[in-house]
């Protein structure tokens, strides 16, 4: 770092005095390349003279030192008293930013600043070493720094900083909302009014809400914590109902929206809201069924059938859902038969659409396939009422698989295509792509078109491979295939 800051020929000149700079700097190449700027601002100075300085003004431990050292600290200050008050000003604000990486918009919301102004700043403190650019219009602040700057902010005012917390906290939580609306239409969802605070990114679709979702995915969590250690608890239930696009991440992220749940929970019981406490528990359920997690996700949903809950569907659906992931199927149906006319009796197209669905795929696997069908023509129906894009075309994937199951493998592929093409055009559901490839490729192997099934089989290996699932299943089918469709006629 020396050598990219100064050149070789300075410290060719004071290779004792460059060691020790090293040394003071805790080998760290942030504060490193801090005092190498410092040096290289000051052409008069020598290397030595900068290491002079920083034994004679280390600072005194104040929460940040101890991490990196006194002689760190004082690097940090020597680029900090150099801030004008304004750019003071928003690098301490930055403290509060929940995670290290951030946006322009996101930083503007933060400091109170317009889009613009918030740039011209940033640009400031890039050209510092106190913040780095890592993509268009994005930044980041490293960990000590980011630790540095709360400690400075926490010489703001009280109002000063309740207020930076707030903004940032209620800037998250109205966009990571936009999103959610914009990825889940007709899905129940959480009424939390947030206000609207600075420039808002543009979101105009299912593209733009899941891609906004994914890269703030992180900063998002943190601010669910740090929200919850501020004691602001909308927030915090707001972005825990907001989770539920982690299950379109890779697997290791879904324990993520689990432990999110578990903060919204906490925070609602501490608000006394029981409505969305009862949300959060039955999201919180869900999650552990996805993740296999049987015996929780059963007594968590259990605990939501009681007399004085209005929507007891709720319970008997995630009671279902279990059972039927487990090959319960009897008692699958059971429990959504039991929901059906307490559903009916609210008027929730999705939710209906959902208990058709399964019914249907109870069906299919009991051998009932034209009851399936009549499932099917009414969930796909109610897809399309609810705006429902994801579940209107796995209504298609369903209906091909209770075709093939009755040898109808021309009909059953042309349904698989639909779902393929439907499944194409939504983003975050490369493994619904995966699974449609897999039975596309059955319907074509009783076709007798070898050669494509065992492209799709090698297509959805690779999706798999990608979203960090098990594939080889989908590997074996497709050296299976291969070797049958490049064997010798007379094998």
């Amino acid at each position: 770092m020396l050598l990219a800051v100064l050149g070789p020929g300075r410290v060719e000149q004071e290779p004792d005095a460059a060691s020790e700079l090293v040394r003071l700097c805790a080998g760290l190449p942030l504060a490193v390349r801090l005092a190498a700027t410092r040096v290289a601002s000051r052409p008069q100075w020598q290397i030595a003279d900068v290491v002079d300085e920083i034994k004679e003004d280390q600072l005194a431990d104040d929460g940040t030192s101890g991490m990196v050292g006194e002689a760190v600290q004082a690097v940090f200050d020597w680029s900090y008293t150099r801030l004008t008050a304004e750019q003071a000003q928003i690098f301490r604000f930055l403290g509060w930013h929940p995670g290290t990486e951030f946006s322009v918009p996101a930083a503007a919301a933060l400091c109170g600043l317009k889009h613009r102004e918030t740039s011209r700043y940033l640009e400031a403190l890039t050209e510092l070493h106190l913040i780095e650019p890592v993509a268009r219009h994005r930044y980041r602040i490293h960990d000590l720094l980011h630790a540095y700057a709360r400690t400075r902010a926490r010489l703001d005012t009280p109002d000063e900083q309740d207020a930076a917390r707030g903004r940032v906290l209620t800037w998250y939580t109205y966009v990571a909302q936009l999103a959610d609306q914009l990825l889940y239409p007709g899905f129940p969802s959480l009424d939390v009014q947030i206000d609207r605070v600075g420039p808002v990114p543009t979101l105009e679709n299912r593209d733009h809400a899941l891609a906004w979702l994914t890269a703030e995915q992180p900063t998002l969590y943190a601010a669910a914590r740090t929200a919850l250690e501020w004691e602001m608890f909308v927030p915090v239930v707001a972005l825990a109902a907001t989770s539920r696009f982690l299950t379109y991440q890779p697997r290791p992220l879904w324990t993520v929206r689990l432990d999110i749940e578990t903060l919204g929970i906490t925070a609602a019981r501490a608000l006394g809201d029981t409505a969305a406490e009862f949300f959060l528990r039955e999201s919180h359920s869900e999650t552990l069924s996805v993740l296999g997690r049987w015996e929780e996700a059963e007594a968590g949903f259990a605990s939501l059938d009681t007399p004085r809950n209005s929507q007891r569907y709720t319970a008997f659906i995630g009671l279902g859902g279990v059972h039927l992931k487990q090959g319960r199927l009897q008692r699958a149906r059971d429990c959504y038969q039991q929901a059906l006319p307490l559903v009916r009796s609210h008027g929730l197209a999705r939710t209906l659409a959902v208990v058709e669905g399964n019914l249907a795929t109870i069906a299919i696997r009991l051998g009932e396939y034209e009851r399936a069908l009549v499932h099917i023509d009414r969930e796909r129906d109610l897809r399309h009422q609810a705006g429902d894009q994801v579940g209107h075309v796995h209504s298609f994937y369903r209906a091909s698989t209770a075709q093939l199951a009755q040898g109808h493998h021309t009909r059953a592929l042309e349904l698989a295509e639909q779902a393929l093409a439907g499944y194409r055009e939504l983003p975050g559901i490369d493994k619904l792509v995966a699974r449609a490839l897999e039975l596309a490729a059955t319907c074509l192997e009783h076709a007798g078109d070898l050669t494509l099934a065992a492209d799709y089989l090698q297509r959805a290996a690779t999706l798999y491979t990608d979203l960090e699932l098990s594939a080889e299943a989908a590997r074996e089918r497709w050296r299976d295939v291969t070797a049958r469709a490049t064997a010798p006629p007379d094998a």
